[in-house]
């Protein structure tokens, strides 16, 4: 099936009309394959330019297997007579970055032809030579005298990857001090490549702010950001505030060149601005971003009024390949608008996970045959295809057991990672739903076993907290982030599966990702183990900042006094805001009288606000008299950042000061949204009647960034009145802000949301019937389970009705009897309910003692259906 499939569309490729071609060759870039290799080589030569400068593109996953061949032929195509291939062949090979091309790109380097030694310069972008330096710097100094500003710049920004020091002269003389703003751009890019002192760099680009070109400005902004200066947002937000189109849209830009939550959110703005050209540039910018929320704000832009905008969106979304695009690309396949649909295929075949085949199953199933259907089935065929060729040798569970002995300590898992033994069916086990789970969790797609590590924290097993512990050394850095996060809620209650646990967490510290690494420091500080104490207080020396931040969060959770002192000496001569100010927070939480010195001297005098806010905050968790710290903490009132003002509002309320509220109130009504949203936070944390009812006011509010905190404060008060306000949020027309409250609700657990969600369980609305069942197994009352099963009766839906069953057999799995009791009572009057228990009884992981206790009750019902079926049940029990 698979060849036929390369063939079809390599015969296409060879077609007479152009478009068929181009067509079949973006097709064959889904496949990986000496065959289909072959083909996108001999697409070089084709005499359209177009499908040229597709093939050359087409190459880049190529590169690992078939290096010098690639840049043989790309080296070739720096003549084409088409300035696209010859520029794509370019790009390519300054990716590729080949050692072995260095002698030819020299002699173009060097040679009277113009054009092909542009194209030559942008090859030499990320190869490293001296002979490349060397030639580069002649370009330079040639350029600048002849005037020929388009090579200069190019050559200027080629010299990025091998500037050093001893390069500074010669960029400030034939770059910054150059009049066109090309030159001066691309010297501003390099600079901040240059390993000198930050402040340097910031003296010579700072003035670059005041030029008259747009692009240079926004160049400028992104390098004093990368070289550490924190007042460039104010500029930034001057640029996104000009009244010139083209200024806004270089705002944008910087935005997607900064790539952090900040910036995010502020670029999510101007998907709205007046203006195509920001819009499109907003795009662009989001596309650089590479997480979920981007994607979904990228696809939202493909609805966009105006074409130009609409088709930027729609080509940024194709050219999605990362694991993070998966799920809201799945969404955009169930649109029902058929762009769409033939739209998200694409990117699915893209990212290439088996997890999709399903649901494009079920999409192409939706469609009439025809010639749309034909287009989407090919998208499931491309998918089976990649599916099968990565698929690994599956072993059947028997064969695991027959050769358990000749394996150390894990078999192969289902076309996926390595099973530990431990976590295998033993001989005569049944399956059921926490095996399922489990094994999930080892599924070869990430997806699922993201999906599995969060399921899992329900489930109340050793062998689901031994799981856990495995999933922590996930190679994908989202399953181990959500192992760091399951983890804690068990494993206490398993100490034999503490130490390697405590290690594992111990190493995720190190971690790439930010969110596994403060999972793992949250997950160590609710064990609290003691023992870990000398291995953390160790990686407070790390090198790596970040490192240090969550160690020091690690052993501030632990409240224990006796890491006080590396911590205080951490603090003296730390140099990293976020470090210093963790460090704070962890001596506040230890909670000592004694620091109370130490936290006015390195905390309420630092020059970063963050640092300072952390300070009022820990200040009043010390164990000391309220009237020794109440002045200090009203000083901070007359700070000139909103963070700390609200965190001294906050710690006056902590500490019993009655005038706390009106300090608040104060906030709230302040014209700056930053200074309302601060209000929200702190309203947030006070969590009392009259706090709730100022944020149900706020709900309102015209800016975004003010619901957005007041959403996630409506999420820690969880009355009735805030769960409904919550819900209403659901229809905020800002994105951020509803998922936000999704998310507030989603997590909730308190009891208080019980009766509003068991109402909500009968809303007309699929997704309040699914987030009130979510909840409802969140409280974990099995009070809700007969409501749940009536509810699942009723459910037309299936997805929702399978996401619904899924937590309630979660829910239910800990206490079964206690769970059914009621729902197999001779009095229970409800059949439908009755059969959807039954189906439960399938799901959960009990022993067979526990499963012939159920069914006995089960066959008590009234209803002669549901007793049959359970008196069935019970004899291939017996």
């Amino acid at each position: 099936m698979q060849f036929e499939l390369i063939d079809e569309i390599i015969e296409k490729i060879s077609a007479g009309d152009f478009k068929q071609r181009l067509k079949a060759l973006h097709d064959l870039s889904y496949f990986n394959s000496e065959k289909a290799f072959s083909a996108v080589i001999k697409s070089l030569s084709d005499p359209e330019a177009k499908v040229r400068a597709l093939a050359v593109n087409s190459l880049h996953k190529y590169y690992s297997q078939y290096q010098r061949t690639i840049t043989t032929e790309l080296l070739k195509l720096l003549s084409d007579p088409d300035g696209e291939t010859a520029s794509n062949a370019a790009c390519a090979l300054g990716e590729a970055a080949d050692p072995k091309t260095v002698e030819s790109l020299l002699k173009y380097l060097r040679g009277n032809d113009e054009r092909l030694k542009l194209y030559a310069i942008i090859a030499c972008k990320k190869i490293s030579d001296e002979n490349i330096t060397e030639a580069l710097i002649q370009i330079i100094n040639e350029s600048s005298e002849t005037g020929d500003k388009k090579t200069l710049a190019a050559a200027i920004t080629a010299l990025g990857n091998n500037i050093s020091p001893a390069h500074l002269p010669l960029i400030i003389k034939r770059g910054l001090e150059d009049p066109d703003a090309r030159v001066k751009a691309s010297a501003i890019e390099i600079l901040s490549n240059l390993k000198i002192e930050k402040n340097v760099i910031i003296e010579l680009i700072r003035p670059m702010l005041s030029e008259n070109n747009a692009r240079v400005v926004a160049n400028a902004c992104a390098a004093l950001h990368k070289a550490g200066d924190d007042t460039v947002f104010d500029d930034i937000n001057r640029l996104l505030k000009n009244e010139n189109k083209w200024v806004r849209a270089s705002g944008c830009y910087i935005l997607g060149a900064i790539n952090n939550e900040s910036a995010f959110k502020l670029l999510l703005k101007y998907r709205d601005d007046s203006e195509p050209e920001v819009r499109i540039n907003a795009a662009r910018a989001i596309f650089n971003y590479k997480t979920e929320k981007a994607v979904k704000a990228l696809i939202e832009m493909a609805a966009d009024k105006d074409k130009s905008v609409k088709g930027e969106a729609c080509q940024l979304i194709l050219k999605l390949r990362e694991s993070c695009a998966f799920w809201p690309v799945i969404e955009l396949l169930k649109s029902g608008d058929k762009t769409l649909t033939l739209m998200a295929a694409s990117v699915l075949c893209n990212i290439g996970d088996d997890a999709a085949i399903p649901v494009l199953k079920d999409a192409c199933a939706g469609f009439a045959e025809g010639p749309f259907k034909k287009e989407l089935n090919k998208y499931l065929r491309i998918l089976n295809e990649i599916h099968d060729k990565k698929k690994a040798t599956v072993h059947a569970v028997a064969t695991y057991r027959e050769t358990a002995e000749t394996r150390r300590d894990a078999a192969p898992g289902e076309e996926g990672l390595a099973i530990p033994l431990e976590l295998l069916l033993k001989p005569g086990e049944e399956k059921n739903f926490a095996h399922i789970v489990v094994e999930k969790l080892f599924h070869k797609s990430q997806f699922l076993r993201e999906e599995a590590a969060f399921e899992l924290s329900y489930i109340n097993s050793k062998k689901a907290v031994f799981a856990l512990s495995r999933g922590l050394h996930d190679p994908v850095t989202k399953v181990r982030a959500a192992c760091a996060r399951s983890i804690s809620r068990h494993c206490m209650k398993y100490p034999e599966l503490l130490p390697e646990i405590k290690n594992a967490l111990i190493e995720l510290l190190y971690d790439e990702s930010s969110e596994a690494a403060q999972n793992a420091a949250m997950a160590l500080g609710l064990i609290r183990d003691k023992d870990t104490i000398p291995s953390l207080l160790e990686i407070l020396n790390h090198e790596n900042p970040n490192t240090r931040l969550y160690a020091a969060m690690a052993l501030g959770r632990m409240a224990d006094k006796s890491v006080s002192q590396p911590l205080i000496q951490l603090l003296s001569k730390e140099e990293n805001k976020k470090v210093r100010a963790a460090v704070i927070t962890a001596l506040g939480y230890i909670g000592d009288a004694e620091f109370y010195g130490i936290i006015v001297e390195h905390g309420f005098e630092d020059k970063d606000p963050h640092v300072r806010a952390s300070a009022v905050e820990a200040l009043a968790r010390l164990k000391i008299a309220p009237e020794k710290i109440s002045g200090l903490i009203k000083k901070a009132l007359g700070d000139i950042n909103n963070r700390v003002i609200a965190n001294a509002c906050l710690a006056l309320w902590k500490i019993g000061d009655l005038s706390a509220m009106t300090y608040v109130t104060r906030l709230v009504k302040n014209p700056d949204k930053w200074y309302r949203a601060s209000a929200s936070y702190v309203l947030g944390q006070i969590a009392n009647v009259e706090a709730a009812n100022i944020l149900l006011s706020l709900k309102n509010d015209t800016d975004a960034d003010v619901r957005l905190n007041v959403a996630k404060s409506l999420g820690n008060i969880k009355t009735p009145k805030a769960i409904t306000a919550l819900i209403e949020m659901l229809d905020d027309e800002d994105e951020v802000v509803k998922n936000t409250a999704y998310d507030a609700i989603i997590k909730c657990d308190d009891k208080f949301a019980f009766w509003p969600m068991a109402q909500y369980l009968k809303s007309e609305y699929e997704i309040l019937r699914f987030m009130a069942a979510v909840v409802l197994c969140n409280i974990g009352d099995l009070a809700c389970v007969p409501m749940i099963l009536e509810a699942l009766a009723k459910e037309r839906n299936a997805e929702v009705k399978t996401e619904i069953m899924k937590y309630l057999t979660l829910l239910v799995h800990n206490q079964p009897a206690a769970a059914l009791k009621e729902v197999f009572d001779e009095k229970y009057n409800n059949q439908k309910a009755c059969e959807e228990g039954l189906k439960l009884i399938e799901n959960i992981d009990v022993s067979k003692e526990i499963k012939i206790q159920l069914y006995q009750a089960a066959s008590k019902s009234q209803f002669k259906k549901v007793a049959e079926a359970a008196a069935a049940k019970l004899e291939t029990l017996k």
